[in-house]
């Protein structure tokens, strides 16, 4: 039983949409409605600003990295941790405060394997970083950094292969937009976060803001 209440727990945090909370609190803005229509770090960086999206980050990672972490201490068994993570991710993804439409679970997803496979994390974290200096944009480090996990996990811990390819699974499901503007040239670079569209506290737009040709772009980027 405690099992399933920690999963439930775990669920219920993860969704618990902290871009929204953040956007609301510092710029009273609805990032539903404000530049691409996602709620995660990287929209809010480009609608509030880089700081506001690093808190962002921060508490995204974390409410994939605490759950596991209890995990493991609740249960010596790797299954019951990789369930956990990926209802996390889930919970991140498909939250029920939003009508189940949530972030894309890239900054959750390091945080649970930053606390199931560390080193597979730092794998998927250089990986990312990688991707972003080649290619200026976000959503092309987290695909490349995907099947950077699984490879890894596969080869440093195959109890734990089938949770981490289940759970690159969910975070490529949510790229499919990004993939599709990857393919017809129109995909955000990350040197736009910050610079097209910022939000001023009270939610006062700066030039440049929603909707403008180079702009945040359309719902459900990155």
């Amino acid at each position: 039983m405690i099992e399933l209440n920690w999963l439930l727990f775990t669920f219920l945090l993860a969704a618990v949409p902290f871009g929204q909370i953040v956007a609301r609190y510092l710029a009273d803005v609805d990032l539903r409605t404000a530049g691409s229509g996602n709620i995660g770090a990287t929209n809010v960086a480009r609608v509030v600003g880089k700081p506001a999206g690093l808190v962002t980050l921060v508490l995204d990672v974390a409410k994939g990295l605490l759950p596991v972490m209890g995990a493991t201490w609740l249960s010596t068994e790797p299954a019951f941790w990789g369930l956990v993570g990926l209802t996390a991710v889930l919970g991140h993804c498909f939250t029920p405060y939003l009508r189940w439409r949530g972030g894309k679970g890239v900054a959750t997803s390091l945080g649970v394997l930053v606390g199931l496979v560390p080193w597979v994390a730092l794998g998927g974290l250089v990986a990312w970083l990688l991707g972003v200096g080649l290619s200026r944009r976000s959503s092309v480090g987290a695909l490349i950094a995907l099947p950077t996990v699984v490879v890894l996990a596969a080869l440093w811990s195959p109890p734990l292969v089938g949770w981490v390819v289940a759970i690159a699974g969910v975070v490529a499901l949510r790229h499919t937009s990004n993939i599709g503007r990857l393919l017809a040239g129109r995909e955000l670079g990350v040197d736009q976060l910050s610079s097209k569209e910022t939000v001023t506290a009270g939610g006062a737009g700066t030039a440049g803001g929603a909707g403008t040709a180079g702009g945040a772009g359309t719902a459900g980027q990155s």
